[in-house]
């Protein structure tokens, strides 16, 4: 199979850094350099709403929160500085406002994971730092569950947390090494109804 390039999506300024869809494929978010998150609505091929702040720096990763009774998605950006900004949909269809933004301590949000059953909210940083949030439904707030920092490998600080993913349990991608590690040792997830 051949594939074709049948659309292109332009606005961003220098290097993109992530893409996510959305879980019905209606909106694709990009982030990048640029310090810049972008939606695009993937019926109509343009840009549906963008994210910036100049002291955000660079995207390093977008992550789709599902979507709550209504309808309205919810969005995480993660940002170089640290900040993680969540944005939700005002009504179904609707533009994206914001819900609420954390600071971490450890430095730049690499990478983020999402398990929907348990509304938890999985955070990699540079640093080879995990930390678990719980997404409060009604009050629209991330509450700090743990703080994990993963083993380093031989002669680093840290490991670069560049991927997670959870299936059944945590999984999570060293950048420099290329090694998969599964769960945090210690911190037991919060238990789902998904088995």
């Amino acid at each position: 199979m051949a594939y074709q390039l049948s659309d292109r999506l332009n606005a961003h300024h220098g290097t993109i850094h992530c893409l996510a869809f959305d879980n019905h494929g209606h909106f694709l978010c990009s982030g990048g350099d640029d310090q810049r998150a972008i939606i695009w609505s993937m019926d109509t091929k343009s840009q549906f709403q963008e994210f910036y702040n100049r002291d955000w720096g660079a995207i390093r990763c977008v992550r789709w929160l599902g979507e709550d009774d209504v309808g309205r998605k919810t969005l995480g950006i993660g940002c170089e500085s640290g900040v993680l900004n969540v944005y939700r949909q005002n009504r179904h269809g609707g533009k994206f406002s914001p819900l609420c933004s954390i600071n971490l301590d450890t430095g730049s949000v690499e990478s983020m994971a999402f398990d929907r059953p348990g509304n938890c909210l999985a955070v990699g940083g540079e640093a080879g730092d995990i930390s678990m949030y719980k997404l409060q439904e009604g009050e629209g707030s991330l509450s700090h569950l743990w703080t994990t920092q993963l083993p380093a490998s031989t002669n680093q600080e840290g490991d670069i947390i560049c991927d997670l993913l959870f299936c059944h349990d945590l999984y999570s991608l060293d950048k420099e090494s290329g090694t998969v590690k599964v769960g945090v040792p210690m911190h037991p997830f919060p238990p789902t109804n998904d088995m």
